[in-house]
């Protein structure tokens, strides 16, 4: 299966499950297609967003977090962590509210957006 196709029919199929199932049925399905983000052939900034975005309208936010967090230890992985992927994992910290999230947040949006004015100077 090539590259393309692998991560259109992930998309694909993550999109039915947001359409076919709810609540503790959609958390349950949505942990195991993650598992598929192992395959470094389906693994894509689009991909990865659209995870973060499932998690995140299913108020997973401890998930979201240990996603990024997982893939920034993924030298592979890590040219995927743009900008707004990394303003959701922002989100997500200050969701979950933990001791330390919120100071987390602030500096994980403050360094993003200095790789964005950096990006935007270059260009």
């Amino acid at each position: 299966m090539k590259m393309a196709h692998m991560k259109e029919k992930f998309l694909s199929d993550l999109k039915k499950l947001k359409e076919q199932k709810n609540g503790e049925e959609l958390k349950e399905a949505l942990h195991l297609i993650r598992k598929r983000l192992d395959d470094p052939n389906v693994l894509s900034g689009e991909v990865i967003l659209n995870m973060l975005f499932c998690f995140r309208d299913i108020q997973e936010y401890n998930t979201m977090i240990q996603l990024v967090e997982d893939l920034r230890n993924v030298p592979t992985a890590k040219k995927y962590l743009n900008s707004y992927i990394m303003f959701l994992y922002a989100f997500a910290l200050n969701r979950r509210k933990q001791e330390g999230d919120r100071e987390r947040a602030l500096n994980v949006c403050i360094d993003a957006l200095k790789i964005v004015s950096r990006n935007l100077i270059i260009t």
